[in-house]
């Protein structure tokens, strides 16, 4: 069973003409190892979320990236003694190498997860016997924006940044179905309705 740790609640608003945004950072201990998913762009945020949980960063293992949209990847430089994978493969150093179904060395599962971008992965981890999904921008909600959980809402929700809406919603239907509890990218773990 893995222990889950949310580092930073993720936000996303708009001020002016820009986007004030960072992604939900999350931590996943599993198997002797520490996996830092989506280390986002708010640095001091991130240090203040290790700091309060008392964990030492350097003891990340790995970072795990949704998807490489800027926002979930700039605290990358942060991590450069960290293994660095996506959805099928890691790099050490200047090697790279595939993977598939779980993260190496873990029961963390990796899923495909469409349609916010084509390379979009979101994670199913088994956590106090709960199926946690990590869903990166698989959902996500602007600060302040009421979060609608009917499954309906939750699949149909408008994405002004997906490359696929259609296939966006085939992936949410499908995580859906796997999930107990939801953390998104940008907004509040929810439960899912069965």
């Amino acid at each position: 069973m893995s222990n889950i740790i949310v580092l930073v609640k993720g936000y996303a608003r708009r001020d002016d003409r820009v986007w004030v945004v960072s992604p939900t950072s999350v931590l996943i201990e599993d198997s002797g190892m520490k996996i830092l998913v989506d280390p986002g762009a708010n640095r001091e945020l991130l240090e203040q979320g290790f700091a309060s949980n008392n964990i030492d960063p350097s003891t990340v293992n790995g970072i795990f990236l949704t998807h490489c949209h800027i926002d979930h990847i700039l605290n990358l430089r942060l991590f450069p003694e960290a293994i660095l994978y996506d959805g099928d493969t890691f790099i050490c150093d200047d090697r790279i190498k595939s993977y598939s179904g779980r993260i190496p060395g873990t029961y963390i599962r990796v899923i495909h997860t469409p349609g916010h971008t084509a390379r979009h992965y979101s994670l199913l981890v088994n956590s106090e016997d709960k199926n946690i999904g990590i869903a990166g921008d698989l959902f996500w909600w602007k600060d302040g924006e009421k979060q609608l959980l009917d499954e309906e809402s939750l699949v149909m929700r408008d994405d002004p940044f997906a490359e696929d809406m259609g296939l966006l919603m085939e992936s949410r239907r499908k995580f859906l179905g796997m999930t107990d509890y939801i953390i998104p990218g940008h907004g509040e773990k929810f439960r899912v309705i069965k």
